[in-house]
């Protein structure tokens, strides 16, 4: 592993605007389609579910861009990517840290002409948890964006269903505070770049304080190297800016530590896993209200007398 972070930024302005962060996922997915090989990646489908596919040229990249918060089903996936690998096809596979780790056992041995690349992983809700968020809608969404950066790659605004600021979206709340994340996410066994990716990509939070001349607040990626590989497909790597890993790590510390697991955890979760409505359960941990604040004093109450 490298000692150094990089920095990188989409040169191409429309990208840039389509992507969660900094676009580095497109540059190196251009690289591997255009010698002929194949992408592996998270993308929505028809019913707002997300699902691993691949795809073999540049167009459909774009069902693969942006973040998806929600628990994506493998399927075929792994057995897809044998097959491509085996026929001595570049594969570029792209998920979770846990993804990765489960792709390589899955394949018992290396291959030369597969990458990988992981991100700095948050946690992942339950897939109960978004299937309950969508059935709470008053319309089935058209579109669904978890990071639109209409206003700024830190303000960015959750257009799924309802479109709101990250810190508004009920959704984007109840992910961003660990209460609906799956129990292995609370101890993850594959943070500390332990997943044996070949990359690892995420925003570059904190650039404002470690290099503020490239910040504007347009996204921008931290990309760690764990091999070779990517250098010989992004040949420009070597020039991307590097900043000290220690540094970029102050500002990104869940790579390298799981998440906390929220008191309220279980009481969402049961919530949710017994059938109550996304609304109220959200209502029940987070409004302010007394009627609500009261709700979840006697739950705790309870849990305390059981535990």
């Amino acid at each position: 592993m490298a000692d150094f972070a990089y920095a990188y930024q989409n040169p191409d302005s429309e990208i840039l605007r389509r992507s969660s962060s900094g676009g580095f996922f497109t540059r190196l997915a251009e690289s591997v389609i255009e010698r002929g090989g194949v992408v592996f990646g998270a993308r929505f489908d028809e019913d707002w579910k997300v699902v691993v596919d691949y795809c073999e040229s540049v167009d459909a990249l774009e069902a693969f861009r942006g973040s998806k918060y929600v628990q994506a089903r493998v399927g075929k996936a792994y057995r897809d990517c044998e097959d491509f690998l085996k026929l001595g096809r570049t594969v570029l596979f792209t998920g979770t840290p846990c993804m990765i780790a489960g792709l390589r056992s899955f394949l018992k041995r290396e291959y030369a002409n597969l990458v990988t690349m992981d991100f700095i992983c948050h946690g992942t809700p339950k897939k109960i948890v978004w299937e309950a968020y969508l059935k709470s809608l008053r319309k089935r969404p058209s579109r669904i964006s978890f990071r639109d950066k209409s206003n700024g790659w830190k303000s960015f605004v959750c257009d799924a269903g309802i479109r709101l600021p990250f810190g508004e979206h009920p959704y984007m709340q109840v992910f961003l505070s660990d209460i609906a994340l799956r129990d292995c996410c609370y101890s993850c066994q594959y943070k500390n770049w332990n997943s044996g990716s070949d990359v690892t990509v995420g925003d570059f939070w904190g650039i404002e304080h470690i290099c503020p001349d490239i910040d504007d607040d347009r996204g921008l990626c931290v990309v760690v190297p764990h091999s070779a590989k990517v250098s010989e497909l992004v040949p420009e790597f070597g020039s991307f800016r590097k900043f000290p890993l220690e540094d970029v790590l102050i500002f990104n510390p869940l790579a390298l530590t799981s998440a906390a697991r929220p008191r309220l955890s279980r009481l969402f979760l049961a919530l949710i896993e017994r059938g109550c409505c996304f609304n109220i359960a959200y209502k029940i941990c987070f409004d302010r209200g007394i009627f609500w604040r009261g709700i979840r004093f006697l739950w705790h109450r309870s849990y305390a007398r059981k535990g």
